[in-house]
């Protein structure tokens, strides 16, 4: 993996999963601020060595998407940890097919080259938020991006993590 450390406060089964799906896809926006209260405590815990520069997201896949979920996570997340957001500094712009209906290793090849970074990023330690970490496939390919655009570090902070069962 690129990114220096990937934290989640719950696994993605029983309500933190119906909590998570139903904000992804249904747009319980109030939903947004429960994680990000829950992720702000953990990033405030395992990362409390750590000065970050800013915090940013991972961008969505889907072109003029109205409801960008990681975008308003991250913001209620920068609010509990007073962090500046640095709005939309990955984009991507590559088609490509949904993540879940993927396999492991296919999640990888289905996101390498996908994101780009726009701004330079040196010498900067950056909280890079996501939904939800599976195969860790998407951050690690936004953190590989990250920094080749000169990060230090990048360290990764979701909502919640692949199921007890699922993990390796």
């Amino acid at each position: 993996y690129h990114f220096d450390g990937v934290i989640s406060p719950f696994f993605n089964e029983g309500a933190a999963k119906q909590g998570i799906y139903s904000y992804k896809f249904f747009r319980q926006r109030r939903i947004a601020e429960f994680y990000a209260k829950h992720m702000a405590h953990a990033v405030q815990k395992y990362y409390k060595d750590i000065k970050f520069d800013f915090i940013t997201f991972v961008c969505s896949s889907k072109k003029k998407q109205k409801f960008e979920h990681c975008r308003l996570l991250t913001k209620e997340l920068s609010v509990n940890l007073n962090l500046r957001v640095v709005d939309a500094l990955i984009s991507t712009d590559k088609p490509r097919s949904t993540q879940h209906k993927l396999g492991f290793e296919n999640r990888f090849e289905n996101v390498h080259n996908a994101y780009k970074a726009k701004i330079d990023c040196r010498a900067k330690n950056i909280l890079l938020v996501d939904d939800i970490k599976t195969s860790g496939a998407t951050i690690d390919e936004c953190a590989r991006i990250l920094k080749i655009a000169g990060a230090k570090s990048v360290y990764c902070v979701t909502a919640v993590v692949g199921n007890r069962q699922s993990e390796r």
